[in-house]
Order: structure tokens, then sequence, then C-alpha cells
């Protein structure tokens, strides 16, 4: 297992150090573990969804919010303007 570990990191130091260089990339990844507990809640209180498309629809709308939140804007007022079909968008960021 460690042998596993240590060659992921070569192959991806890039990617796992970027952190240390770069200090808009956060050190741990809880906020990918906080996108995914609400998934993990409905999977416990329903146990399942009733079908594939309402379980896409469901992690397409929790992203678009959580993207929304992760920028810091009202994700009520994003889902306001998603229906009047002016979607919000993420600035691009190169």
């Amino acid at each position: 297992k460690s042998y596993n570990l240590v060659a992921a990191l070569k192959k991806l130091k890039p990617e796992a150090t970027r952190f240390a260089t770069d200090l808009r990339v956060p050190m741990t990844n809880n906020l990918a573990e906080r996108d995914v507990r609400m998934l993990k809640l409905h999977s416990k209180i329903s146990s399942c969804f009733q079908s594939d498309d309402g379980a896409r629809n469901f992690a397409t709308i929790r992203s678009y919010i959580s993207t929304v939140r992760k920028h810091k804007v009202n994700a009520l007022e994003a889902l306001a303007m998603l229906f009047r079909g002016d979607a919000w968008m993420p600035p691009n960021i190169t």
C-alpha cells in the first residue's frame, strides 16, 4: 500500500503539492467531502433515488448550488436567475 501511495504521489506531484505554491488551493479536500455529504444524507434518508434521471438531476442541482456558494453568491438568487433563463456562471480564471 505504501509503495502505491508513493508511486501515485510521484506521478501526481504537481497536483498533490500545488497548495504549497498557490494559496488559492486549499490544503485539504474538506470542500469535496462537504459536497458529497448531501448525497450521503439523501441516500441514508430515502435509501435510493427513484430513477437514474432523478439521481442525475439531484447531482446537477447540488453541484450548481455548491459552486454558487463557493463563489459567495446567494444560492436562492442564483436559482432564481437560473429559472429566469439567466444562469449564474463562475468567472473565467486563466
